[in-house]
């Protein structure tokens, strides 16, 4: 492992001078989406004003660009916003640069003359020794140029001809008139450079020039999916993939640790030499809307976990690298590219890494079901001397890729189960003894951590650092050849902490070595004792199982005389038995009697003595009986509560959709408060949407006093908002929070949505609304909540559980319906209710009378004719005639110009 406070023999520092970045990455937000240029224009000879075919025309280190044609003509389309540097080139003539800023999606227009460029040709001599040479330094210039990484292996020079190499100094200098073309097998890109200049000099190497990148095409699928593999393995790790992740805060949980040398004469007097320590990024707004401003001091190092280094790195195992800027700072966009690359100098595993490993700026990283890159740190991590660095951003995102993504790591997932056998409580222990697949033991653990975390809106768990803390001081403290890595002085660690009080007798003259433990919980003094055995330290039943069984009394009561005053300065339970002693002592003293006699009364005194430690011992074991499973200052005696939580999605347009969600909370289930607790009565929402990739999207929180105007005339308490979502598949967490009656509550959801074209027939959610009415009616201040889609103001209704007596309210909407040839649309729809359990003869009989006194079944169908090929549907249901019990509604819906039906189901109970 390489020594993290110092650097290797060799650092290989590179950068590029003058790529001047351009490209923001298309997917960092919506405004992106909206603007795309076009630039276009005509090239011609500067000197005979004849247009110039194939000139290439691209943007520095994108694969965007274009060809002129015949006429000299050029267009490149949909560009996204940001600073570009334009390159016009071909052979022949000097090669253009024009800076470019796009921030609207305007026609721009640029017209170019080139000029000829002269070359300077001097007599070549070619000998046997020269050309020897040249192969010498061309195998030289791959090395330092491409890379020896494991796909810069896979790639290759097409005309290593063009290229010259020279000496000067001690300086080895490349040169190439004609651009390079390199083929990466291995990213699937073709790439041509256009060489500037290339330098190596004092261990310090550096090249320059433009970069034109262009995708290839796959011979078939497997090529492109692995294409599509190695592109992502050559993001991961990097120093954009860093910077990305910097500027969206999550640089920890994406497997990144950032730490600076000591540096300046403070902090060298403050900390030890060489010691690293934390220090921020500092980040500002940039220029453009996407740009920021980064600025830190010194060399920081970088150490990226998810994986070690390539086997062909061969300064260590870890994937470290240092970075300085040669600015006061640097300018981003969000995606990690940098404006100008010569901003950071890199060293280690980063300046290891050449042309082989790299990537268009326009390169989008896509999130896959396959690709999880906390699971393969975490994985790293799970051994005694990784704990240390296991924290909560990297579980929680672990564990959220492998109940969503991919589950498929049994080893991890029964790890993590193992670090939490000692903190699970009997109902958690009994449902995990039932679960089978390994996606439904990682669903339990995510849940598990999920409920014992306080700030469930961040990737920060306080309770799982707490916990992961104390294991690794169980696993480092107290390690023990057990399942579990530690013996049971551990294992009380992890539950309670660190004790209030301790007494150890190390390798004790009297017998085996032994420790106590003290704590108070809830307001009791509990003690713990040990002994050494074998494979570890042992909890202790019996004060005196640790000593030496002495065949004189005399001696062996002195022994429990040592033993109980060592320990009654830290214990009442001690305190009390070594007073207890004194008194036996006390009473031995005034016997004056012969030696035998005296033996005879110390063997009276140790059944005495042994008797009152027996009592002592089962009152200690009866008080540890009754403590919690655990004692956290993170998480204290939070009990569930009860709620309801409905979500619903609508479409608005391509790609836009809404999605209202409504939580419902009865009175009785809710505790107003408990003694002791200072925090308000209210009753607190939080709501996370999170995209697949499992970042957070929108974060919604709210809060309502727990009064009697909260509640409405049912005795419920009603929450509604909606979200605007650009994506079509998230997943949901909701949370209810009750800080003054000590109630926790969550739920979350997974929405997968069918990829419908516009022609398709599809539905929305079916809600149950408690009331629907004209949007105009309902005044402004109160809109907020109802849900507002087609001028009707909908207050959704949470509960699955509906009154026989009170109206019903339907809505829903339909997409993609088919006009005939006169622009009209007709489609029917039907509800049907069936009751859920009724079966054979009693079940034909209910049908036949569908709306008598019974759990029969309800039929309504309607007949509807419009324009529009999206419309929505309302509908008030009477549910008076059927009787108490679990039913399900069936909402069909056949559009007749397209022979084509949609159906969904719902369940509910009626009460």
């Amino acid at each position: 492992m390489q020594n993290r406070s110092g650097f290797p023999a060799f650092n290989c520092s590179f950068f590029f001078l003058i790529i001047v970045f351009f490209l923001l990455p298309v997917q960092s937000s919506a405004q992106e989406k909206k603007v795309k240029a076009t630039l276009s224009g005509r090239i011609t000879d500067a000197i005979g004003k004849l247009p110039l075919e194939n000139v290439d025309l691209f943007f520095d280190n994108t694969t965007i660009g274009d060809v002129s044609d015949k006429d000299g003509r050029y267009e490149i389309k949909n560009i996204p916003p940001g600073r570009y540097t334009l390159i016009v080139s071909l052979i022949g003539y000097k090669v253009e640069k024009v800076p470019l800023e796009v921030v609207t999606s305007k026609k721009l227009v640029r017209n170019f003359q080139l000029q000829i460029k002269i070359f300077q040709f001097q007599p070549l001599e070619v000998t046997a020794e020269k050309a020897k040479g040249w192969k010498k330094n061309l195998k030289r210039f791959v090395k330092l140029f491409i890379g020896t990484s494991q796909f810069a292996g896979q790639c290759e020079i097409i005309n290593p001809e063009v290229l010259d190499f020279s000496n000067v100094s001690g300086s080895f200098l490349a040169a190439a008139d004609t651009p390079l073309e390199i083929d990466n097998r291995a990213l699937g890109y073709r790439i041509r450079f256009i060489l500037d200049g290339f330098k190596v000099a004092n261990n310090e190497l550096s090249y320059y020039g433009q970069t034109r990148f262009k995708k290839k095409t796959p011979r078939d699928e497997k090529e492109r999916l692995q294409w599509q593999k190695n592109r992502q393995t050559a993001y991961m790790g990097s120093m954009r993939h860093f910077l990305a992740s910097v500027l969206k805060g999550r640089s920890k949980m994406e497997g990144f640790i950032v730490s600076r040398l000591v540096e300046s004469q403070k902090e060298k007097r403050e900390k030890a030499p060489g010691m690293i320590v934390k220090t921020p990024i500092t980040i500002k707004k940039g220029a453009l809307p996407l740009e920021r401003v980064l600025s830190f001091s010194g060399r920081l190092q970088v150490e990226y976990t998810h994986e070690r280094a390539e086997a062909g790195y061969l300064d260590g195992r870890e994937q470290l690298s240092w970075i300085e800027l040669t600015g006061s700072s640097v300018i981003a966009d969000t995606g990690g590219n940098l404006l100008y690359r010569n901003a950071i100098k890199r060293f280690g595993y980063w300046a290891w890494k050449r042309i082989g490993d790299m990537l268009p700026m326009d390169f989008v990283p896509e999130p896959s079901i396959y690709f999880t890159p906390a699971v393969d740190s975490l994985e790293m991590l799970i051994r005694p001397e990784g704990y240390n660095k296991i924290h909560s951003e990297l579980v929680v995102s672990a564990l959220d890729e492998l109940a969503f993504n991919n589950s498929d790591h049994a080893a991890l997932i029964k790890q993590l189960h193992r670090d939490i056998v000692d903190i699970m409580n009997k109902p958690e222990i009994n449902n995990w003894l039932k679960l089978k697949t390994n996606r439904q033991k990682a669903e339990f653990l995510r849940r598990f951590w999920l409920f014992r975390d306080r700030s469930f809106d961040t990737r920060k768990n306080e309770r799982l650092d707490e916990h992961y803390q104390r294991l690794h001081i169980a696993k480092t403290n107290y390690a023990a050849v057990t399942p579990a890595g530690y013996d049971d002085r551990g294992r009380i660690y992890i539950k309670y902490g660190a004790p209030e009080g301790k007494v150890a007798d190390v390798v004790s003259e009297n017998g085996r070595s032994t420790e106590t433990w003290v704590y108070t919980i809830n307001g009791k003094q509990i003690t713990f004792d040990f002994v050494d055995k074998v494979y570890g330290y042992a909890l202790m039943y019996q004060p005196d199982e640790s000593l030496i069984r002495f065949s004189n009394p005399i001696v062996q009561f002195a022994a429990v005389g040592t033993m109980l005053r060592k320990r009654q300065s830290i214990s009442l339970t001690y305190f009390n038995a070594y007073n207890y002693y004194l008194e036996l002592e006390r009473e031995q003293d005034n016997n004056s009697g012969t030696y035998e006699s005296k033996l005879i009364a110390y063997k009276q005194m140790l059944l005495h003595m042994n008797q009152h430690l027996n009592e002592l011992a089962a009152n200690n074991a009866a008080e540890q009986a009754k403590l919690p499973t655990i004692v956290s200052k993170q998480f204290e005696n939070i009990s569930e509560l009860s709620y309801s939580f409905k979500p619903a999605l609508f479409e608005d347009a391509a790609d836009s959709y809404t999605l209202a969600f409504v939580y419902g909370i009865r009175i009785n289930d809710v505790k107003l408060s408990v003694s002791g607790s200072e925090n308000r009565p209210e009753i607190q929402f939080g709501t996370i949407i999170r995209n697949p990739g499992l970042a957070n999207m929108v974060t919604d929180r709210n809060k309502i006093p727990l009064q009697t105007t909260s509640f409405n005339g049912n005795s419920e308490l009603i929450y509604q908002n909606r979200f605007s979502l650009p994506v079509k598949n998230f997943y949901i967490l909701s949370d209810v929070n009750n800080p003054a009656g000590k109630q926790r509550g969550f739920k979350d959801y997974v929405i997968k949505i069918p990829r419908y074209s516009q022609e398709k027939l599809h539905l929305s959610s079916v809600i149950f609304a408690e009331d629907i009415v004209p949007s105009a009616s309902v005044a402004k201040a109160k809109k907020a909540a109802f849900l507002i889609r087609n001028d009707l103001a909908v207050k959704m209704n949470p509960f699955s559980e509906l009154a026989a007596g009170e109206p019903v309210f339907l809505y829903f909407e339909i997409y993609g319906l088919h006009r005939d040839p006169s622009g009209k649309t007709k489609y029917n729809i039907e509800y049907t209710v069936n009751p859920v359990g009724k079966k054979g003869f009693g079940k034909f009989l209910a049908g036949l009378n569908p709306f008598g006194k019974g759990r029969g079944k309800i039929s309504i169908s309607y007949t509807q004719e419009g324009q529009e090929i999206n419309d929505y549907f309302s509908i008030r249901l009477d549910f008076g005639r059927l009787k108490p019990g679990k039913y399900e509604m069936i909402v069909r819906v056949k559009d007749d110009n397209a022979n084509d039906a949609k159906e969904t189901k719902t369940s509910f109970v009626l009460k």
